[in-house]
Order: structure tokens, then sequence, then C-alpha cells
């Protein structure tokens, strides 16, 4: 069995066939939508404005070959409430991608870009179609505490449930655990609390 090497792609702005008009689509808050290049997206609720800009790489590894990396897609995004605007880069695969980003208080999520790439096809710009959620923050907090990895993610200082300590496990990542449990795992090594 042989292995194929993948080479990161680079697109850049110019890579593509810019429109001069912006084609613009509704969605509401919480929900998924979805757009091509070129296109943005306003929640009229939360007047946010979210345009796609470009896929500036795409490195996946094909659905019909076998890769020994799975590979990722980063996109650009542009997001405008009010006054407040901001240039985001989302990336889906890979082990540390950043899928999400804070914007005002609102959660961006990249849940997919299509389509997934085949070897015997390249992937036209106008072809890309991105799946987004956008998500009040805030109310995500209040309904329930985010895992400490992703808090610390998200730039925020980790916290736990009730009734949970919060640790740092062996490589440093934080973790929320039982109080008789953080002893157990202090007596294993697991743990870089003493």
């Amino acid at each position: 069995m042989g292995l194929l090497t993948i080479s990161v792609v680079s697109l850049g702005h110019d890579s593509f066939a810019q429109s001069s008009e912006t084609m613009n689509i509704e969605a509401e808050i919480d929900s998924e939508f979805l757009f091509q290049i070129n296109q943005s997206t306003k929640i009229k609720s939360e007047d946010i404005t979210i345009t796609f800009l470009n896929v500036t790489a795409d490195s996946r590894c094909p659905a019909d070959v076998m890769c020994v990396w799975m590979g990722q897609a980063d996109i650009e995004l542009f997001v405008q409430k009010g006054d407040e605007e901001s240039s985001i880069n989302l990336s889906i695969g890979g082990d540390s991608s950043p899928e999400e980003s804070i914007f005002d208080m609102y959660l961006i999520q990249l849940l997919e870009l299509a389509p997934y790439p085949y070897s015997s096809k390249v992937i036209q710009p106008d072809e890309y179609t991105a799946t987004l959620k956008i998500s009040k923050y805030e109310e995500l907090q209040e309904e329930s505490i985010l895992p400490p990895l992703k808090q610390v993610k998200l730039g925020q200082e980790p916290s736990c449930k009730e009734n949970l300590v919060l640790i740092k496990k062996y490589n440093g990542d934080p973790a929320c655990v039982k109080p008789e449990t953080r002893e157990k795992l202090i007596e294993r090594g697991w743990t870089l609390d003493t």
C-alpha cells in the first residue's frame, strides 16, 4: 500500500473572481445556515451581517485516497454588528483547528465546508459552501458551563460546575473532577496539582 503526500494549497484573495455584487441571504440566531463565497448572511434580530470572503487553504485528504493526515480547510469571514467589525479565520479538520470564534458575545461556529475533495476533481471557488451557526455566547454560558479546555480556547479563565474541582492534567490542560477523584489522580501522577 502506498502513501499519498498531500500539499497544502494556499489560496490568495486574487485566486477568486470577485463579483462586484454581494448576494444577501437571511438567517436566524441559533440556526444553521449555509452560504457561498461573496454571499452575506444577515441575522436581523441581532443586527449582525457575516460575509464569506474566501477559502484560504484546503488540504483535506480526498475522500477516495488514504492519507497519513486528514488535513484541514481554512476560510475567511467578515463580521459586522453596528460599528463593530472583524475579519475572522476559521478552520475545519486537522488537530487544533479553530472551528469557532467569539465576536461581540456571539459564538460563530464553522460546522461544515462542502464539497469534500476527491482526487479526480478540482474544486472551483464558486462551488464552496460553508455551513455556520451563530449563537449568543452569554446564553450558552447561562445554560451550562462549557468544558474547561473549551473555556481556555475561548480566552476565559476555566471554571467548573458546582460540586466539581478544577485540576491541571499532566499535560497542563484543565479538567473538572469530583473532589475524591482529585486525590486519586494526584496519587497516580495524572495531575500536576499537589
